[in-house]
């Protein structure tokens, strides 16, 4: 049996941490099988075929089945990618991502789990159903980073009770690519997490509303048309806006600003100063958050305060931007004497490349990948993108799930 041992992760779930097998896989090469033209660095799709207990399994690779040394919770029919390590003098293959569905049908947070060989508790369990929601696949690297990131915040910052709220903070900072630090973290939490806003927002209000300083009159003004919104309803749209337009009467931000820059360090007014720059920070960070949406082409957030029992409460709202792509569509075909007629598709929509081909030669299947694989190295050197490429039977536009269960299509592995 080939050496698997010496490699090791930590997996952290939620603070209460545990070591687990390392999720590689080295596949012996035998005599009577051709050398393997995988690259280190590719990512190629597999299928379980048998499982031969205690860790041996009989994997289907694009480049045909293989025996593989696996770890015992992978069972026959499940589909996953592998990322290629080693090339000689044995294949090495780490267990990569497990696709959201596979065939038309999804594939449950047990089963994800369970392959991608990681703890089954309530953190996990959270952890997979906020990446279903934006990912095709889950990526094991991802789950590992998301966990020891998390792991190593501060308790104050870790709300159990809300962890689909910390996983969508942290995932706005990597999709986003933005540092993931606790700077980061704790800047953007804000957004997420609005009960540091609207406690801010409390203690301001009844600290105005029981003032007559005329210091606080223009925010006090501003309180009394949030309160009436059938009056001022276009407004309240403006209140958290780092800039207001000209026809709304609300400065909210300005206004503040002006009474921190009144009130200084007065002693008297020490209970109201932190309050003030809590509002304040939250405007400032909801503007570069929503403009590092617009920049990525992503929803818009507006947060609207309105009163209920002479209480301040908080409404999220979600500006869905409609992103019409400019598509150009390229069909070409190449006649060869070994493959046939050979049919492309490509599209490009934004920065990104869709491939479609028309060949069910098994030969060429195999031969294509270095065409990609070159594709993909030539687009990214000139900072464009290679999407989805497939090897399909017709280039019929699929328009539902049952459509795509008729249609016969194979995955092309690209290195990354």
């Amino acid at each position: 049996m080939p050496e698997t041992s010496g490699i090791h992760e930590i997996i952290n779930p939620g603070g209460t941490g545990s070591s687990f097998s390392p999720a590689y896989s080295k596949l012996p090469t035998k005599p009577s099988i051709r050398k393997s033209r995988l690259k280190i660095g590719e990512i190629v799709p597999g299928k379980i075929l048998e499982v031969h207990k205690p860790d041996i399994a009989i994997v289907s690779l694009p480049e045909g089945n293989f025996s593989a040394v696996l770890h015992s919770n992978l069972r026959s029919d499940d589909y996953l990618y592998f990322k290629v390590i080693e090339t000689e003098p044995n294949l090495l293959l780490k267990i990569h991502s497990v696709p959201v569905k596979f065939e038309g049908k999804e594939i449950s947070n047990s089963d994800i789990i369970r392959i991608l060989d990681i703890p089954s508790n309530n953190f996990f369990i959270e952890l997979i159903s906020s990446l279903k929601k934006i990912r095709k696949n889950i990526l094991r690297d991802e789950i590992i980073v998301i966990n020891q990131f998390f792991a190593n915040l501060p308790n104050e910052f870790k709300d159990y009770t809300k962890l689909n709220i910390a996983f969508n903070l942290i995932l706005f900072l990597l999709d986003n690519k933005i540092q993931l630090s606790h700077t980061n973290y704790f800047a953007f939490s804000n957004v997420f997490y609005l009960n540091k806003l609207a406690n801010s927002l409390e203690i301001i209000y009844k600290y105005v509303k029981k003032t007559n300083d005329d210091v606080f009159k223009e925010l006090n003004d501003i309180f009394e048309k949030i309160k009436n919104p059938e009056k001022s309803i276009k407004d309240l749209f403006d209140v958290f806006l780092y800039e207001n337009s000209q026809r709304s009467q609300l400065k909210f931000y300005d206004a503040i600003a002006r009474i921190l820059d009144r009130i200084g360090s007065d002693a008297e007014f020490s209970s109201l100063i932190e309050p003030l720059k809590v509002v304040m920070r939250f405007i400032e960070i909801l503007h570069i958050f929503n403009l590092i949406n617009y920049k990525n082409k992503n929803n818009l957030l507006l947060i609207l305060p309105y009163f209920r029992n002479d209480k301040f409460y908080l409404a999220r709202i979600n500006v869905q931007r409609n992103n019409k792509y400019k598509i150009e569509t390229a069909e070409l075909r190449i006649e060869t004497k070994k493959f046939d007629k050979i049919d492309f598709k490509i599209q490009k929509m934004d920065e990104f490349f869709e491939i479609l081909i028309k060949n069910n030669t098994l030969k060429f299947q195999q031969i294509i990948k270095e065409f990609i694989n070159t594709l993909a190295s030539s687009l990214e050197s000139k900072e464009l993108k290679l999407g989805l490429v497939k090897i399909v039977s017709s280039f019929e536009i699929e328009s539902s799930d049952e459509e795509k269960k008729d249609q016969t299509t194979q995955a092309i592995s690209v290195v990354i």
